[in-house]
C-alpha cells in the first residue's frame, strides 16, 4: 500500500508508475510530480495546489472535490477523470487533453486552457470567470458555465 510519504520517496528515486493508487485526502501541495503515472487513482479531496504534475497521465482518475489551484498541468492528461467540484482555479492547463472529463461545478477561474482538448467533456455549471479558453471545445458541454471575462480566442 502506497502513502503520500512512501509516494514521494519513491518518486525521488526515480519511480514515476503509481497507477491506481489510493491517497483519499493527502496533501500534495508543491510537489514536483511531472510526468508521474497517476491513472486510475483514487484522489478525492487531494491537496495538489501549485504542485507540477506537467506531463502527468491522470487519466480515469476521481479527482472529486480535489484542489489543483495553481498547479502546473501543461501537457497532462486527464482523459476522463472526474473533477466534480474540483478547484483549478489559476491551473496552467495548456496543451491538455481533458476529453470526456468531467468537471460539473468545478472552479477554473483564471485557468490558462490554450490549445487544451475538452472534446465531449461535460463542463455544466462550471466557472471559467477570467480563465484563457481557447480550447478545442467540440461537444463540450458548457450548460450554465460562467464565461464572464473568459478569453475565447
Amino acid at each position: 500500500m502506497v502513502n503520500v510519504n512512501n509516494l514521494l520517496a519513491e518518486y525521488t528515486i526515480g519511480e514515476r508508475n503509481f497507477a491506481g493508487v489510493n491517497l483519499i485526502g493527502v496533501c500534495l501541495s508543491r510537489a514536483n510530480l511531472k510526468e508521474i503515472n497517476l491513472q486510475n487513482a483514487s484522489l478525492i479531496g487531494v491537496n495538489l495546489s501549485a504542485a507540477d504534475l506537467t506531463a502527468a497521465d491522470l487519466s480515469n482518475t476521481n479527482l472529486i472535490g480535489a484542489n489543483l489551484s495553481a498547479a502546473n498541468l501543461v501537457g497532462a492528461n486527464l482523459a476522463n477523470a472526474d473533477l466534480i467540484g474540483a478547484n483549478l482555479g489559476g491551473a496552467k492547463l495548456a496543451n491538455a487533453n481533458l476529453q470526456g472529463t468531467i468537471l460539473n461545478g468545478g472552479n477554473l477561474s483564471g485557468a490558462n486552457l490554450s490549445g487544451a482538448n475538452l472534446t465531449r467533456a461535460s463542463l455544466k455549471g462550471a466557472n471559467f470567470s477570467g480563465a484563457c479558453l481557447n480550447a478545442i471545445l467540440k461537444e463540450a458541454n458548457l450548460q450554465n458555465a460562467n464565461l464572464n471575462s473568459a478569453s475565447l480566442a
